[in-house]
């Protein structure tokens, strides 16, 4: 799995996750991994390239992910994990949620 980015880091240190209507950036929750849990929801994905592409949200329908390679954020099908829509940075991404 590939490591947090650092912009992602200082939205977890300030917010640790949201959620509202469905809508869903993860935090960490050290004492017990669980669902909204980044580690708990990266685990048990079926993410196809789990080395490069790293989980950090979801919708209903879609997953909010950190592309490694490209260090892009992107809006993926859940279903296929086709990208359907690029950010140029983290904050973009959580605005589109």
């Amino acid at each position: 799995m590939p490591l947090l980015p650092a912009d992602f880091i200082k939205f977890i240190e300030k917010f640790n996750g949201f959620c509202a209507e469905g809508n869903c950036i993860w935090g960490i929750n050290t004492l017990k991994h669980s669902f909204n849990d980044i580690l708990s929801e990266n685990l048990h994905s079926h993410n196809p390239t789990p080395d490069n592409l790293l989980l950090l949200g979801s919708t209903e329908t879609c997953y909010i992910g950190y592309f490694k390679s490209s260090k892009q954020y992107s809006m993926i099908d859940k279903a296929s994990f086709m990208v359907l829509h690029n950010f140029k940075d983290f904050t973009d991404a959580v605005r589109y949620v």
